[in-house]
């Protein structure tokens, strides 16, 4: 049974919960039925959480023991936008724009 309860495995779960602990049991047998490794159920974790921004980029490569670069990568295979443009964005980006004279 794959066990995510010592302070090493979650430590980069704590200080984003105000020093929280949660600990993570999922059992073999489903591991097994989904065909995951214990690193790809933190990889998949970790991609949820960075999808719907729960974590930074850099927090999710750490908790699934990625570099930055791997978990970018990840993120991309699976169709998950690294950055976010907003409509605020947009529309700052539009207004400087208008104010140099560029057509939009």
């Amino acid at each position: 049974m794959v066990e995510y309860n010592s302070p090493r495995q979650y430590e980069n779960f704590c200080f984003l919960i105000e020093g929280v602990a949660m600990p993570l049991t999922i059992p073999d047998s489903l591991l097994e039925q989904a065909g995951w490794t214990e690193h790809d159920a933190r990889l998949e974790i970790a991609c949820r959480l960075f999808q719907t921004r729960r974590l930074s980029l850099w927090q999710t490569a750490q908790w699934a023991g990625l570099s930055r670069v791997e978990m970018e990568a990840e993120l991309l295979r699976r169709g998950i936008a690294l950055y976010e443009v907003t409509k605020d964005q947009l529309d700052a980006e539009q207004a400087a724009m208008d104010r140099l004279g560029i057509p939009g």
